[in-house]
């Protein structure tokens, strides 16, 4: 499996994941879209755009009355995960979230 499609699986589990805690009452988290600004689009294909600006993360919402957000990577290995996988201004926003009570 090649890393997108690694990448999207991981995210559908998440997904899927999320769903059912929002069906459960246990939580609120929403996939965060990537700002893009569609330049041509036609059926409601996107024909010709560029990212606008860069993402903070992948997902945020609510659990048990308190913010949450993360990044969703995955990895082949199984003991550990290098934090060169984030990107700094994500790991700058995760940590400023943090700061306030995320």
């Amino acid at each position: 499996m090649g890393l997108g499609n690694r990448g999207m699986h991981f995210e559908k589990l998440i997904n899927l994941s999320n769903e059912m805690y929002q069906r459960e009452g246990v939580a609120l988290i929403n996939k965060r879209p990537t700002p893009v600004k569609v330049l041509k689009s036609a059926g409601g294909r996107v024909l010709n755009g560029f990212y606008e600006s860069k993402s903070t993360v992948d997902y945020d919402g609510v659990y048990k009355g308190r913010a949450v957000a993360f990044e969703a990577k995955s990895t082949q290995s199984l003991t550990r995960f290098d934090l060169s996988n984030i990107a700094q201004h994500q790991l700058d926003y995760l940590e400023k979230a943090e700061k306030m009570g995320a």
